[in-house]
Parts: C-alpha cells; sequence; structure tokens
C-alpha cells in the first residue's frame, strides 16, 4: 500500500514539476506584481482612481485598438493570398518558403522604422501619424503571419482535393476545402498579430503615434509605483485575454483532427487570368517590400567597407546578444518540451493559462521582473544577465509552447507506444525516436525564438543589468541619436552572418540528401 501511494507521488511530481517551473518564471512575477498593487491600493489617493479611466486614456486606447486591427485584418488577407499563391503555384518552392520567411522576419523592427522613413520622406509621404506606424508594424509582424498561414495549407489532404477536383471545379473545391481548412491558422495568426500589435509602444513612439501601452511606461516613469501602470494595464488585458481565448479556441479544434504527419507539397489549381495577375502582382509587392530595406540599409551605408568596421565596434555587444538570445531559446525549448511531455492535450483552461503572459503589456512585464527578483535572497539574480532570459523567457515562453504542441500533433500515438514497448530504457528511448521526432519542431521553434528574443527591446529597458546592453537597445539607441550610417553596418553585419548560416543550412541539407540518395542507391544494388 505504501509503495503503491510513493509511486503516486512521484508521478504527481514529475507531472506537476514543469508546471510549477512554468508558474515560477512566468506567472509568478505578475501575480507579485498584483499583490502588491492591491497593498498599494490601500494607501493610494482617490485621485488614482479618479484618471484612471479618462477621456484621454479611451482614446489613447481606441487608437491602439484601431492599429491593431489595422495591422491583424491586412496581415491575414494578405498570408491568405501569398499563401495560395505559394500553395497552388509554387509547391517544389514551398518546403523552403519558412526558411526564407525566417531570413526576412530577422529584420528588427527599429531597422525597418529607419528604412521606410527614409522611404516615406523620399517619396512625401506623412512620416508621422497612424499611416507609417501601421506600414512599419505590418512588415514586422507579417513574416510571422505567413509562416503560420503556409503551415496551415500544407495540412490541406492532398487526396480529399483530389477527389473533389474530380466532381466540381477547383474553385468550388478552393471555397469548400481548402480555405475552410486554413481558416484555424489564419484566425490564429489574426489573433496573435493583433495582441503583439496592441502591446507595442515601440514603432508608434518613433512616429509620434501616441497608443495606450505607451502610458502604462510613462505612468511609472512619472510616479515610481506599479499601482498606476498595474490600473492601466488591467483594461488592455480585458481586451486581449478575449482574443487570445478565441485564437486558442480555433486553434485546438480546427476541424477536430490531429494535424498531418506529411505536410501537403501543395498543388496545382486552375484559376482564371484574373486570380493569376492579382496574385502574381501580389506577390511581386511582396518581394520587393522585403528587399527594400536591405538595399537601403546597403545604400545609406555608402559601401561594404562600413560592414567590418560596424562589426568590430560592436562586436562584444553582438556577442553577448547572440548569447543571450541562444540561452534564451534553449531555455524556453527545454520547458515547453518538458511540459507537453507530461500531457497528451490540453484544454482551454491550459492553453489560457499558458498564454496568459502574452496578454500582459511589454512595461508590465519588465516591471513585475524587476519588482519580483529585487528581493535580498535573490541578489544573485537581479541585477545579472540572467534577468534579461527571464524577460525572453515571460515574453517568448508562450510561443514556444505553441510551436512545439503544433508539431507534437503530428506525431502518431501509435508510433510512441510502440517505442514504448519496444525500447524500455528511457535515454535510448528520448535518443532514437522522440527527439527525431520533435526534432522539426524544436529547430523552428528555436529559430523563431532567437529571432524574437534578439529583437526584444519593450521589457529589456526594466531589467537590463549595467553594461549587459543587447544590440537592439543599442539599434535604438543609436536612431534616437540619427546614426544611420551606424545602424546600417550593423543590421548589414547581422544580414551577413544569417546568410552565412542560411547557406550552411542549403549545404548541409545538399550533402544529406546526396548521402541519402547513395545510401539507397547501394540497397538497391546489393538486393539486385
Amino acid at each position: 500500500m505504501k509503495s503503491v501511494k510513493r509511486k503516486r507521488i512521484v508521478q504527481f511530481i514529475k507531472t506537476s514539476s514543469p508546471w510549477l517551473i512554468y508558474a515560477l518564471l512566468l506567472i509568478v512575477p505578475l501575480l507579485f506584481l498584483a499583490v502588491q498593487s492591491l497593498v498599494d491600493m490601500s494607501s493610494a489617493e482617490e485621485s488614482v482612481f479618479q484618471n484612471w479611466i479618462s477621456v484621454r486614456s479611451m482614446n489613447l486606447l481606441f487608437d491602439s485598438i484601431l492599429l491593431a486591427c489595422l495591422v491583424s485584418v491586412f496581415a491575414m488577407l494578405i498570408s491568405l493570398l501569398f499563401g495560395l499563391l505559394v500553395y497552388t503555384r509554387w509547391s517544389g518552392f514551398i518546403r523552403e518558403m519558412k526558411w526564407i520567411l525566417l531570413f526576412f522576419a530577422v529584420i528588427p523592427p527599429y531597422v525597418q522604422a529607419s528604412v521606410w522613413l527614409d522611404v516615406f520622406s523620399l517619396f512625401g509621404w506623412p512620416t508621422q501619424g497612424l499611416l507609417i506606424s501601421f506600414w512599419v508594424q505590418l512588415l514586422s509582424l507579417l513574416p510571422l503571419s505567413l509562416l503560420m498561414v503556409i503551415y496551415g495549407y500544407q495540412q490541406v489532404q492532398t487526396d480529399v482535393i483530389e477527389a473533389g477536383r474530380l466532381l466540381s471545379s477547383d474553385q468550388l473545391v478552393l471555397r469548400k476545402i481548402i480555405l475552410p481548412a486554413v481558416k484555424p491558422f489564419v484566425i490564429t495568426s489574426g489573433g496573435v498579430l493583433f495582441v503583439f500589435s496592441l502591446l507595442d509602444y515601440t514603432i508608434p513612439t518613433i512616429f509620434q503615434y501616441p497608443v495606450y501601452s505607451l502610458e502604462i511606461l510613462e505612468e511609472f516613469a512619472a510616479t515610481g509605483q506599479v499601482l498606476y501602470p498595474f490600473l492601466k494595464s488591467i483594461i488592455l488585458m480585458l481586451i486581449i485575454v478575449p482574443v487570445l481565448v478565441g485564437s486558442a479556441y480555433w486553434f485546438i479544434n480546427m476541424n477536430a483532427k490531429p494535424l498531418q504527419s506529411n505536410l501537403s507539397a501543395g498543388v496545382k489549381l486552375k484559376f482564371s487570368l484574373l486570380v493569376k495577375f492579382g496574385l502574381s502582382l501580389l506577390c511581386l509587392l511582396l518581394i520587393l517590400v522585403f528587399l527594400i530595406p536591405i538595399f537601403d540599409l546597403f545604400f545609406r551605408s555608402g559601401s561594404l567597407i562600413e560592414v567590418p568596421t560596424a562589426l568590430q565596434d560592436n562586436m562584444r555587444i553582438l556577442i553577448h546578444s547572440v548569447h543571450m538570445a541562444f540561452w534564451s531559446s534553449f531555455a524556453m525549448i527545454v520547458l515547453a518540451y518538458w511540459l507537453l511531455s507530461t500531457i497528451r492535450s490540453l484544454n482551454l483552461f491550459a492553453w489560457l493559462i499558458i498564454l496568459l503572459p502574452l496578454c500582459v503589456p511589454q512595461a508590465l512585464s519588465g516591471l513585475s521582473l524587476s519588482v519580483f527578483w529585487n528581493q535580498s535572497f535573490f541578489h544573485q539574480v537581479y541585477g545579472s544577465n540572467l534577468m534579461l532570459i527571464l524577460v525572453n523567457i515571460i515574453r517568448f515562453g508562450p510561443i514556444a509552447v505553441l510551436i512545439l504542441y503544433l508539431f507534437k500533433s503530428r506525431i502518431s500515438e501509435n508510433l510512441v507506444e510502440a517505442g514504448k514497448v519496444y525500447q524500455a530504457n528511457r535515454f535510448r528511448r528520448f535518443r532514437q525516436l522522440d527527439l527525431p521526432l520533435h526534432l522539426p519542431g524544436i529547430i523552428t521553434a528555436f529559430l523563431l525564438l532567437f529571432i524574437l528574443s534578439l529583437g526584444e527591446v519593450g521589457a529589456s529597458i526594466a531589467v537590463i543589468p549595467p553594461g549587459g546592453e543587447t544590440l537592439s537597445i543599442r539599434i535604438f539607441n543609436y536612431l534616437h541619436y540619427g546614426a544611420g550610417e551606424v545602424v546600417s553596418g550593423i543590421s548589414l553585419s547581422v544580414f551577413a552572418l544569417l546568410l552565412l548560416g542560411y547557406f550552411l543550412h542549403l549545404l548541409y541539407r545538399k550533402t544529406k540528401g546526396t548521402r541519402s540518395t547513395q545510401g539507397s542507391s547501394s540497397i538497391k544494388t546489393t538486393e539486385s
């Protein structure tokens, strides 16, 4: 009897340990800040509550929602059309598309802001206000939406499409089969981009477009108390939570079936000449928009001589930023994998707990970590580079869980159960079966988390230790100082390193494909 209870206790500890660590790193600091705000509320003046919901705040909130809605709607529409073009016309190119989009996603938002500020000034367009803020935010978040929607197109079952084409036209197949299958991914991407845009205050601030999330940081800077930004954040979170819950609902119940284990490579559909022209024009415009920042940075830097000079001057900060982004991504992958390994599926309540940190504004996330870890028994953590890792974890940890869950849904449960039967050793089973099955999701999640961590600024400002300046913060400071050539040199050096990594990846895949081809040919020779 005691052995049975002991096994239950051990099993409970194994199952609950990753959830406790997840709560400690991502949720407990936020709850601690909420409790601290409630303590301060007892001694607060009545004017605090009178100014909590003012006319100015509501106007800022309306402007922020308008900006976020425009970014989300246009991103969903562009992703839907561009994904359709890739899926139906470039079927052989669809596997490389995610790496190309990740390459363009590495462009920091502040570099996008600097580039398009020059472009708008060149054509005489307004360089302040809603239009340019919307455009830069859209381009900064669009690669993420494109990745999600293209992956959704790959989930469409090809045999169902071919069966439908035997009985009806391609246009009806598109409307009745393909678009309903992609709709959950489109809605999920729209919800995520709406949240990211609503919480971001950095890009609108550059273009003198006041938003509600900036009000949170200004309240703390003016008063030095956490009560004021916490009260301001409540209204914002009341809007974000339903959006994330709705996105999670669509994500969990996407056609009530598991994701495919083998992704679809696309299918050739016949469209009218007008539709083909529209999709091709959209593709050309999108490619041009993505290439403009690279050409603008190259011409502003003067020559390639600026690249090694900027790289040499900022090498220490670049290495430091890469280290922080690497260890942040590694920690998020390990935590997300460990958390998902304890359960088979996640319900809506579990998703709400996981996605809760995404509802918190950037400034409030940084403040929660600063207040929680600024204790006497955490003196070795507070003021160290570990705070930058914790910032990235609290900002992007839910995204790691989301991506790994997406890839885990493609893995057959029968294959996992068979591995447990034929390989009792857990370490060998992990090395020979579990890790190879989860490796595509781990690589994709790691690259995306690395890019997001490398460009994080909004929350890092509140916890940055002395001498711990990151590359994104330095670029942000250079842009405010007007050092455009230095920013161009740094950005081009980052592009060069990323391009080198992309070519090494292509070389590795080519070498791997050659080896597999040689291996299959040798097997055929042996059989003959």
